[in-house]
């Protein structure tokens, strides 16, 4: 097999970033530029809880890695104006890698935020998990190639899966649209391909941190995005902190069983949501109505919301048959979590008033009143394609930069407004 390095020389030679954060009090810094920047030694001291000479270190060093830089001088308390230091967000990047399995997209991301480049195909059924693992790699090593950046200026891997997944193992259990995607080692993979960290979470949860940090400012601390595409997923926020289960896969809504014994999904049981209000299954259905000799054949979940706006009658019937089911599965995620904040995106990201009216009346009709007194549901501005990109690369910083390897993505109110932290 051909050997492939990463941009700037062999991965094994390269001092790579990450290698220097294994010290906490380093990693402390950090977090304080990050956070509260720009920001002079004095602050860092009085939030770190660090000395000052440490602090000191500690900037010098970070500053000649390129993690900080000085950005210029604070207002001065009668002695000399401190020099304030910044996060550098545009020295570092990470790779990024989407698995709606069988669709896959890979790309390179900054730290504001911005695809840089990327590719999307979908997996061969054909294929075999190692040869699928080994084209993953080769569209990674084409886009590094084809942008040139040195392999010491990447911090590490993020990836989003669908199906199953266990993420203290770094496996990819099981995914209902591949048979024979099973125990797949990706962490494993990656980490010997590329010599970097690697992190997973589902693929909803990371369409949600790229989905809060474009769009949002979320209202409350529990929080759900709901997803409905390929499948139908939700992510969510608890406690205002990211919340995947001890196995990383809470919010797989759309294999909730809504009609037992009905539709056939493909994760082997009958009656499952996204069987009834997936983007696939309005298609399914709409198509199921009509006449063949209408000649739909190019047929979309947006083609049938704009049929419902002109008043064709399938369309209707289709929109409120899928919305029923939709908001019965939301309601009792709303039930069971308390859930503040809906999101609504995918599909519906930008729908018709009329219709985000319809499915918000269905929702709250099927939420406890108690709970809708505090409900707000919201639609998303539009459907961002590259938002579990931007995810994994939030994943990706929020592991290395965080002491405890946790994701606590919002902060209380009064502190930064509810931001996340690393934004």
């Amino acid at each position: 097999m051909k050997t492939r390095h990463v941009p700037g020389g062999n991965s094994s030679k390269i001092q790579l970033p990450h290698k220097s954060l294994a010290n906490p009090n380093k990693v402390r810094v950090i977090q304080a530029v990050r956070k509260y920047g720009p920001v002079s030694v004095a602050r860092i001291v009085q939030f770190t809880g660090l000395s000052k000479p440490t602090v000191d270190q500690y900037v010098e060093v970070l500053r000649k890695d390129g993690f900080i830089y000085a950005e210029g001088l604070g207002e001065s308390n009668g002695g000399r104006r401190p020099t304030l230091y910044a996060f550098c967000n545009s020295a570092f990047y990470t790779i990024s890698i989407e698995l709606e399995i069988p669709r896959c997209r890979v790309g390179v991301v900054d730290l504001e935020g911005n695809v840089l480049s990327h590719s999307e195909y979908m997996i061969s059924s054909s294929k075999s998990i190692q040869q699928a693992l080994l084209d993953i790699a080769e569209q990674i090593y084409e886009i590094m190639t084809q942008l040139g950046i040195p392999g010491n200026r990447y911090l590490g891997i993020g990836i989003g899966v669908s199906g199953y997944l266990s993420k203290g193992q770094g496996v990819a259990l099981f995914s209902p649209r591949l048979a024979d995607w099973r125990d797949v080692p990706l962490r494993s993979y990656f980490e010997q391909r590329f010599g970097l960290p690697v992190y997973l979470d589902s693929w909803i949860n990371l369409a949600l941190l790229g989905q809060i940090n474009a769009d949002f400012q979320p209202l409350g601390e529990n929080l759900a995005y709901v997803d409905v595409s390929r499948g139908v997923g939700a992510g969510l926020l608890l406690g205002g902190k990211s919340y995947t289960g001890p196995f990383g896969n809470a919010g797989v809504i759309g294999h909730m069983v809504m009609e037992p014994g009905g539709r056939q999904c493909h994760c082997g049981k009958r009656g499952c949501l996204e069987q009834y209000c997936s983007e696939p299954a309005l298609v399914r259905r709409f198509r199921e109505l009509n006449s063949p000799e209408n000649g739909d054949t190019d047929i979309s979940a947006d083609i049938i919301f704009s049929k419902y706006e002109a008043g064709d009658e399938i369309a209707h019937r289709v929109v409120e048959e899928g919305f029923k089911y939709l908001a019965t599965g939301v309601a009792n995620l709303i039930t069971l979590f308390e859930i503040q904040t809906v999101i609504m995106g995918g599909v519906l990201a930008s729908i018709p008033p009329n219709l985000a009216q319809l499915l918000s009346n269905l929702i709250c009709d099927n939420t406890p009143p108690i709970l809708r007194r505090s409900l707000v549901i919201n639609y998303a501005s539009h459907r961002d394609v590259d938002a579990v990109l931007k995810g994994a690369m939030h994943l990706t910083v929020a592991s290395l930069f965080d002491i405890s390897q946790g994701m606590a993505v919002l902060k209380h109110k009064g502190d930064n407004g509810g931001m996340p932290i690393y934004k």
